[in-house]
């Protein structure tokens, strides 16, 4: 039998069938034939809040978006029992999905339709702010880990003085930065920039091309962080245009100046043929020639900073001429298909047969094959139109080589550092797409589409994957890629000396801190009152100890901090280990259904929430 036709006999039955018997069959079943039975029950009764709450509540963990859109449906149940539970379990769903402000908001309108959930609302809301402090804490001990600035500097000029300040971020100023490159040495400067101790990259360029700069940074602390700087240095100012297409007499032209080193280069251009304009912002000619023959054009494109020249010859013809420009770049030995465009008057164009270097133009003006080898494919042909008039015409075609894809050498990351790193590539004809195909990159780490890895590390070790790019003829490069990861910079040793120092202190000098007092206002057993450890934050013992306007605590000051500090952490992981007991022992005070699924809940676990599979 299909399942169009069990669909159907299902929804005709439905549509017969009394919803709470269905509902009462439904929720006997197991949980993938009752998930389907609530299903088809919703859709053929939109309208029956239980069948909303029992599958909403069977989405929760499994479904979680779609357990919430129920279960908002079932709270809107004019019955405040049926509505405290749809409430409940709403509440929990929230939670699934790390939306925790609307799940206390959720649970508080559960406790307002039945107190007796007050006491779950209550442990939700202290769970929630536990969760938010925890975060911020987080996020804190983050922001003051030292790390390099991951803005890039802005791009250096081939022949230029550059200076640009690198920025470090977190730890103890000041700071002191070195370049690092690996053995091989890639990560180095380009030619003609160095690194000052200050961080500041300063120089004259003296190469051109896009530059991963592996950089140090130690901090007063003597804590270190390393890095990956893109510097990009712009070629000298040139025009890159060197030939523009032929014109024709009396129809549409449009041809685009190209210039390389220049910021919004304004164009100016002496020679041109009557009919034809320049825009000197976009550095387009346009416009309809009306005197055939050759010009000369010279062309200026200039920043006020930077200026480029270049001599280029434009031709208008009588009759008609081929759009060379549209042509696009071939690759070598990967398949190419072209057709060549016309300008003049609108009609059929003939071409006698042509071909070279693999390539062959066809009488339609197709050009098809695969390019033998790189470089150039020249293709003479004789173009004839409608009328019979004839002219040869020489088509150029650029081959490029195949891509490949230049990473030999292991990639090396730091843990939780974030990574903005394109791959290595040569040859091959733009666009281009990049994808793993075999193996795995870190944890944290994509590769996108463009050849850039993107993200933050997550795990400490090493990853290989096989990596392949396509070009636009897709001419395909793989290559192997090993990525290590290395744990993010460790205390420093000096950091490390004291807390041993402090450790020392505290089992000579004997606890001064009182964990009793540390849990201030905590009774350790209805679990209710958090201010004990809120009460801690910010504090710092070590701080307190040293005497007031003193440039350097004495030995014995830094004795009684060390002691002081240490006694506080203890204080702290005890009065949390009271808390946590403390927790437990309410849970342990709920209805069974509640405390387990609060605790499965609290502890990340998937427990189904409490008050599932009722129907009202």
């Amino acid at each position: 039998m299909s399942r169009t036709l069990v669909a159907s006999l299902l929804a005709v039955a439905l549509a017969a069938a009394d919803p709470w018997t269905v509902l009462t069959e439904a929720v006997a079943l197991p949980p993938a034939e009752q998930r389907a039975a609530l299903t088809a029950l919703v859709a053929e009764r939109p309208a029956f809040l239980p069948g909303h709450y029992n599958l909403g509540t069977l989405l929760i963990g499994v479904d979680t978006p779609a357990a919430i859109r129920h279960l908002e449906l079932a709270a809107t149940a004019e019955d405040p029992a049926a509505a405290a539970d749809a409430w409940h379990n709403l509440a929990l769903a929230r939670w699934a999905a790390g939306q925790l402000d609307e799940a206390v908001a959720a649970m508080v309108e559960a406790a307002r339709r039945d107190p007796a959930l007050g006491p779950v609302r209550d442990e939700l809301r202290r769970a929630a702010l536990a969760r938010q402090d925890e975060a911020r804490r987080a996020a804190e001990a983050a922001e003051r880990v030292l790390r390099l600035d991951p803005t890039p500097p802005p791009p250096a000029r081939f022949g230029e003085p550059y200076r640009h300040p690198l920025v470090a971020r977190g730890g103890q100023g000041p700071y002191r930065f070195a370049v690092v490159p690996d053995e091989g040495g890639a990560g180095g400067l380009p030619a003609g920039l160095r690194l000052d101790p200050d961080g500041a990259i300063a120089g004259v360029p003296a190469t051109v091309g896009r530059w991963q700069v592996a950089v140090a940074v130690r901090d007063a602390a003597t804590a270190s962080a390393q890095g990956t700087v893109p510097l990009v240095i712009l070629p000298p100012p040139r025009i890159r245009t060197t030939a523009l297409d032929e014109a024709v007499l009396d129809h549409p032209y449009a041809a685009a100046l190209v210039a390389d080193g220049l910021d919004a280069p304004r164009w100016r251009i002496d020679g041109l043929p009557e009919g034809l304009s320049l825009d000197p912002a976009s550095g387009r000619i346009s416009g309809i020639p009306r005197r055939p023959g050759s010009a000369t054009l010279a062309v200026v494109a200039e920043d006020g900073q930077r200026r480029a020249t270049a001599t280029l010859p434009l031709t208008v013809a009588e009759t008609f001429a081929p759009n060379l420009s549209a042509l696009p770049t071939a690759t070598a030995w990967a398949a190419y298909a072209a057709r060549v465009t016309m300008r003049g008057p609108a009609g059929i164009y003939r071409f006698t047969t042509a071909s070279s270097n693999g390539l062959v133009l066809a009488g339609d003006g197709t050009i098809s094959g695969e390019p033998a080898a790189a470089g150039s494919a020249t293709l003479a042909t004789v173009i004839e139109d409608a009328r019979g008039r004839r002219r040869p015409v020489v088509i150029p075609i650029t081959v490029m080589p195949p891509p490949i894809i230049d990473e030999n050498a292991p990639i090396t990351l730091k843990r939780g550092s974030p990574v903005a790193r394109p791959l290595g590539r040569q040859g091959g004809t733009g666009p281009f797409a990049w994808t793993v195909i075999d193996g795995a990159l870190p944890k944290g780490l994509r590769l996108d589409p463009d050849g850039t890895l993107r993200g933050a590390p997550a795990e400490v070790g090493t990853s290989t994957a096989t990596v392949e790019v396509l070009d636009r003829w897709k001419a395909a490069a793989r290559h192997g890629i090993t990525l290590q990861v290395e744990p993010a910079d460790e205390e420093p040793p000096r950091k490390q000396e004291q807390q041993e120092e402090k450790n020392e202190d505290q089992q000579q000098d004997g606890q001064d801190g009182d964990p009793s007092q540390t849990a201030d206002g905590k009774d350790g057993k209805d679990g209710k009152d958090g201010q004990g450890k809120q009460g801690q934050q910010g504090q710092d013992p070590a701080a307190d100890a040293s005497p007031p306007g003193s440039a350097g605590a004495s030995a014995a000051a830094q004795a009684m901090a060390a002691a002081a500090a240490s006694a506080a952490a203890q204080a702290e992981a005890e009065a949390d280990a009271l808390r946590a007991a403390a927790a437990e022992g309410f849970l342990d005070s709920l209805p069974a259904g509640d405390a387990d699924a609060l605790r499965a809940l609290l502890h990340g676990g998937t427990v189904p929430p409490a008050r599932s599979g009722q129907t009202w």
